[in-house]
């Protein structure tokens, strides 16, 4: 008998022919040919007893023992990497390595090594070993992959850049991911970033330097400034200070003032300082990233105004040098039109001083002249100064009202050709120092506006007033009277030019006779009411038109 993997094989050297049998029946589920005696589906190194009976003359039985060949040793082991394993072959050597389960990762084996590459942390391969001996035989190991280094960390931020903690594995090495443009350093051991800006974001890195390696990378903004910044608002010694960042922090003079104005440290607020002097300003925020402000500002000046020239008004239709007067007027003048300044009126100065008992507008005046007192405050800064404005109520020219202007109509459409000036004489009645205009509406006369110059030409038919300022000439005020003037056109009559002569008889033939003129009366008024004109007779033409002189 000669051993096989799995039985052996017979190999007779006596009579041949014979019948082989298991002289013992195996309880490996092995078989024996009867015929060759090959035994086969054996285990490996199992003895098995054998019998060979010849069929010649003489039969006989002959029992011989075999033992299968030992199966090859395909034992080894597997040592975790980072990416895989490593194998050792503890058996029969020179062998084939291969995955028993195909790996999702990617993960590759050398086949005569076991060397597994190219896979992931923590993650189990399934590996064959097969040997090529006299009896090959193949052993499945299962091997994971060595977990991870843990290179979690966590950033706080600070105000120039942030600190690291490690919450894996510590005593790797920090750097930036991605280098930074602000100055920025970060120590490799700590993970500690300083130097940089504040509100800026920082990419680091952290690798391990375990067994397996790993870098996680983490990005941190560092913390962003406090806001310092504040506004000032100017007041008249000094100015109040708003907060438009980050409130609670400290205000002082960047500079010493020199005018001996102090500084509230909590409020910003300057006080006892002068007028129009320049301060500045810091404050200092007590957050996580303090910072600090400068601000200039000047307080405020006093208002810049001008003396009034004296209130001249016209006193009223009583002329008793008392009249209602609206001070107003002057407040432009005052202020030089400044929006921001508040006039205020008084008797005294005292009460312009303390702004006590301001006059109430219109003002009725207590003597003619009287000084009252100006109060000018500004607005916005509360500053003040005051000043003082004689008032004095003025009379309006005496003057006549004239007698109508009366133009004749020759083509009877009502309207005429009138020189105005003609009453000039009978309004001043011999008073020098006037100014008369005549104007076609009272607005205009009382605005001074439109004055009618050289012969003016009537724009209501037949009857129209005209309206009459007089003033003084060397008095500039408005004070000035007011008349009316009315001018009146008359139709010229229509009437007979060349009426019939009149005859009468020369009883003593000397040429002379008695006429009763007033016989061609009727004929001369052609028509017209004899009741509405009256008919004169002349021995001149120049008599006839002298007739208004004459009456």
């Amino acid at each position: 008998m000669t051993s096989t993997c799995d039985g052996a094989a017979a190999t007779v050297t006596g009579l041949v022919g014979g019948t082989f049998a298991f002289d013992t029946a195996p309880t490996d589920g092995a078989v024996i040919d009867s015929s060759t005696g090959t035994i086969t589906g054996g285990d490996y190194d199992t003895t098995y007893s054998v019998s060979y009976t010849t069929n010649g003359d003489c039969p006989t039985t002959t029992i011989v023992s075999i033992t299968s060949i030992i199966a090859d040793d395909s034992s080894f082991e597997m040592t975790s990497t980072c990416d895989g394993a490593a194998a050792t072959v503890t058996g029969l050597v020179g062998g084939t390595f291969a995955f028993d389960t195909a790996p999702t990762d990617g993960a590759v084996i050398d086949s005569s090594t076991g060397t597994i590459t190219g896979g992931d942390y923590d993650t189990t391969y399934s590996v064959s070993y097969t040997t090529n001996g006299d009896c090959p035989t193949t052993t499945i190991v299962s091997i994971t992959s060595i977990i991870a280094d843990d290179s979690s960390f966590e950033m706080t931020s600070t105000c120039d850049g942030a600190a690291a903690t490690v919450t894996g594995l510590v005593g790797g090495t920090f750097a930036f991911d991605t280098a930074p443009t602000d100055g920025a350093v970060i120590d490799s051991s700590t993970g500690t970033i300083t130097g940089g800006d504040y509100d800026t974001t920082y990419s680091v890195s952290y690798t391990t330097n375990g067994d397996c390696p790993t870098t996680t990378i983490v990005s941190i903004t560092s913390i962003i400034a406090d806001d310092s910044s504040f506004e000032m608002t100017s007041t008249c010694d000094g100015g109040t200070a708003t907060v438009t960042g980050l409130v609670g922090g400290t205000f002082a003079f960047d500079t010493a003032p020199t005018d001996g104005a102090v500084i509230d440290s909590s409020t910003g607020t300057v006080s006892q300082g002068g007028y129009g002097v320049d301060y500045i300003i810091s404050y200092t925020t007590n957050g996580d990233c303090p910072t600090s402000s400068i601000v200039n500002f000047s307080s405020a000046v006093l208002p810049v105004i001008s003396d009034p020239t004296p209130f001249e008004v016209c006193d009223d239709n009583i002329a008793d040098g008392f009249v209602e007067m609206d001070l107003s007027i002057k407040n432009s003048e005052i202020t030089n039109g400044n929006s921001n300044y508040a006039v205020t009126y008084y008797l005294t100065s005292e009460d312009a001083t303390t702004a006590d008992n301001p006059l109430t507008l219109p003002y009725t005046n207590i003597s003619n002249p009287q000084t009252v007192f100006i109060r000018v405050v500004d607005i916005i800064y509360g500053c003040f100064v005051t000043t003082s404005m004689e008032l004095n109520v003025q009379s309006a020219p005496a003057a006549n009202t004239p007698s109508i202007l009366e133009y004749c109509d020759a083509d009877a459409d009502g309207f005429g050709v009138f020189d105005l000036t003609n009453a000039d004489a009978e309004i001043t009645s011999g008073q020098t120092g006037l100014v008369i205009t005549y104007h076609e509406t009272q607005a205009d006369a009382e605005n001074n506006v439109n004055a009618i110059t050289g012969n003016y030409n009537n724009i209501v038919q037949y009857q129209q007033t005209i309206y009459v300022r007089v003033e003084s000439a060397t008095i500039t005020t408005t004070c000035a009277t007011y008349l009316e003037l009315l001018i009146v056109v008359n139709d010229v009559p229509q009437i007979e030019t060349e009426p019939s002569a009149l005859e009468v008889c020369d009883n003593d033939t000397d040429g002379f006779g008695l006429f009763d003129l007033s016989l061609a009366s009727e004929e001369i008024l052609n028509g017209l009411d004899p009741l509405d004109f009256e008919v004169t007779y002349y021995e001149t033409l120049d008599n006839a038109n002298s007739w208004r002189r004459i009456q």
